[in-house]
């Protein structure tokens, strides 16, 4: 006896080969119906017997395209029909698919495509299909398909077209489908010549010489990782730090373009170095013409195509911990992949973010868009990128935004931007972004330790204890703010943190000198007057500086040359020594907070700083010592078992790793950002949830 299902599946479940996948499968269990796009997601009417049914259910589930995400099945009985085939048929009421796929590495079977002889892709840069190739970069405008895409201009040969029209290949409705005959192409220019193609750029790269690759989402600028003299002359000419200098690890991709894995083919395993294709601290090019121009004293050859990128992004930087993924950087890969909230946002929202390493949030229903990475927004090209990425998501995502949401910062680009926007606290937001990726209860404390926040008192905060109640908050603790002497210039001569520290802490003048006796004295006699008179300095209880103090006194780095140098090479150095020991500190409460005071810490490190590694790794286990004993304590004080971690201090793997293993031990559930970056790129969506849970 037949019997008859109509199933809504919603989640990210089109344009990833999910049609194809039901089909087949439906094929197989010999049941008749079809399949097709809605509004709401796939909708699936199947017929067959109750068992094949069941069986169906199953393995839609279990086997779906790893690509796709299946949030919900709705699943209702209908009437069962004469009909003996099963169908993929054209959606109903779709005016726009809001659901946009991000870019796609590489899947194993286009990868032996472009490596067989005797296949029409062999060694054909373009190869891509539902499971692989470009996805958001190329998308011009809803709904998803070629015509809306920089594929356009590429019409399909007819073999391309079969492809794309068989229910049964895996190209079926892979919009950016093409091969040599039909596809974009590729050209090498070097010195300003054409000079060939993949074959003559590979050989360049063996030769010495620096390339930039346009690549899905922007350009690479490459060179063979093993030639020292190369590497150093990348590391000039885009006056950059590469190969990880003087840190404990190396950052890894493998190749996820049929590009990348041709010119591989070529030259064997030899490895390269691929830096954003960018002047540093600009946004990522991403035109043949710009990269030629800002980036003709950088490389020495450029390998271009003719396939135009719509949407700029740059690659997204991950560490692994535990068996848990964490964003440094959240971009191509994964942008604009949604977070879902449990009910529906009142109005259209876009969050500006903070200023450094900003991306900004969208959203509308019950979806929460972040974007792409996009830098720090004291700089004009990246504030047009900001604009234009904005502006671009608005229009994919059909979202027009009627609430704006801003950092508290009066001097942040959001202040300027949208001065009226809601204001969101900077540690609230951090707080609220891990609440919000693990839709967890609304109480909590929060531990929010990293460089900068414009706190509730006018001073920056930055090593911060709060309660999550319901929609309120609080400030419960923090570590005790010290005069910081310097201004912004302390975040790049990072020895003014030092002498900072150092002078709060009460150690004498020539004691001072003694540490930071790379600084010349009287650099030194000028700043001391000026932090003892409040001379351009400001109130802090930043974490980001206090790593900073650490590291200069130490002597590993006195003045940075990217952000947060100070406190990763400090990382590195306590990696070379095994201790369980810790500097003491103190511990206060008074007056309804509770406070570190790091004195004894810096009193104490400042007699053992000769032995760098074992001072390094004594001060990590006590910022983690500091973290899980206030977190016992403001536990016991107010009940609240859950634990969240947040902020970019916590970039520290060694840091974290403590953190939730002392926290675990001490009987508390602890949660961080592993779907958003741990540091300020999780801030918008924190702002969002902020304004979703009535915060502001």
């Amino acid at each position: 006896m037949k019997i008859r299902k109509q199933l809504l599946i919603t989640g990210i479940v089109q344009a990833v080969g999910f049609r194809p996948f039901v089909y087949n499968l439906a094929k197989r269990l010999n049941l008749s119906g079809k399949v097709y796009n809605s509004e709401q997601g796939v909708v699936i009417e199947a017929q067959g017997s109750k068992e094949n049914i069941e069986i169906f259910v199953l393995l839609l589930q279990k086997n779906a395209p790893k690509l796709s995400k299946i949030e919900a099945v709705k699943i209702k009985s209908t009437k069962v029909k004469k009909e003996n085939t099963f169908a993929i048929i054209p959606s109903k009421g779709v005016k726009t698919k809001t659901t946009i796929p991000a870019d796609i590495a590489l899947c194993p079977s286009c990868a032996r495509d472009i490596a067989a002889k005797d296949n029409r892709r062999y060694q054909y840069p373009f190869t891509n299909c539902t499971q692989c190739g470009p996805r958001y970069t190329i998308i011009k405008s809803l709904p998803y398909d070629r015509a809306k895409t920089t594929m356009r201009p590429f019409k399909m040969c007819k073999a391309c077209r079969q492809e794309y029209e068989n229910p049964t290949n895996r190209r079926f409705h892979a919009e950016p489908n093409c091969c040599p005959v039909c596809g974009p192409k590729v050209n090498f220019v070097y010195q300003n010549k054409q000079a060939g193609g993949i074959k003559e750029a590979a050989a360049a790269l063996k030769s010495g010489k620096i390339i930039a690759i346009k690549s899905i989402g922007g350009f690479h600028l490459a060179c063979d990782a093993l030639n020292k003299k190369t590497v150093a002359l990348l590391r000039k000419r885009k006056n950059i730090p590469l190969i990880s200098d003087g840190l404990a690890t190396i950052g890894v991709m493998l190749p996820y373009t049929p590009l990348h894995k041709i010119i591989f083919d070529i030259l064997g395993p030899n490895p390269l170095v691929m830096t954003s294709g960018n002047i540093s601290g600009e946004p990522i090019c991403i035109d043949n013409e710009e990269a030629k121009q800002k980036l003709a004293n950088i490389a020495d050859g450029f390998l271009l195509h003719s396939r135009a990128i719509y949407s700029r992004i740059d690659d997204s930087v991950l560490f692994e911990l535990n068996g848990k993924t964490y964003f440094l950087r959240r971009a191509r890969g994964y942008t604009p992949s949604a977070i879902t909230l449990p009910s529906k946002l009142k109005r259209h929202t876009l969050a500006l973010g903070g200023n450094l390493t900003n991306s900004f949030c969208l959203a509308k229903d019950n979806k929460i868009y972040p974007s792409q990475y996009i830098g720090d927004l004291d700089l004009p090209a990246n504030i047009n990128y900001f604009k234009q990425a904005a502006s671009q998501m608005q229009k994919l995502l059909n979202i027009k935004p009627q609430v704006f949401l801003r950092d508290k910062h009066p001097a942040y680009f959001g202040a300027h931007f949208k001065p009226k926007a809601k204001q969101v606290q900077h540690h609230l937001a951090h707080a609220l972004s891990v609440a919000l990726e693990h839709n967890l209860p609304p109480k909590a404390l929060a531990f929010v330790f990293d460089g900068t926040g414009y706190g509730e008192d006018k001073t920056i905060w930055g090593a911060e204890f709060l309660l999550i109640n319901k929609n309120n908050w609080q400030r419960l603790g923090y570590i005790k703010p010290i005069k910081i002497f310097g201004g912004e210039s302390a975040t790049i001569d990072i020895w003014k943190c030092a002498l900072s520290y150092m002078a709060a802490s009460g150690l004498i003048r020539q004691k001072i000198k003694k540490i930071l006796n790379k600084i010349p004295t009287k650099t030194l006699d000028l700043a001391l007057k000026s932090l003892n008179a409040g001379l351009n300095s400001y109130t802090a209880s930043s974490a980001g500086r206090l790593f900073d103090a650490v590291s200069a006194m130490l002597g590993i780095c006195l003045k940075t040359t990217y952000q947060a140098q100070g406190a990763m090479e400090l990382e590195a150095a306590a990696n070379g020594a095994k201790t369980q020991a810790a500097y003491p500190f103190t511990v206060e409460t008074k007056k309804g907070f509770t406070t570190i005071d790091t004195k004894p810490l810096i009193a104490a490190l400042s007699e053992e700083r000769q032995n760098t590694a074992l001072a390094a790794a004594k001060f990590h286990n006590t910022l983690a010592k500091m973290i899980c004993q206030c977190a016992a304590l403001l536990s016991a004080q107010t009940g609240v078992k859950t634990i969240l971690l947040s902020g970019g201090v916590f970039q520290n793997k060694k840091l974290l790793s403590s953190c939730l293993k002392g926290l675990e031990a001490k009987g508390l559930k602890v949660y961080a950002n592993n779907t958003l970056p741990i540091g300020d790129g999780n801030v918008a969506a924190g702002q969002i949830y902020a304004s979703y849970k009535n915060f502001v």
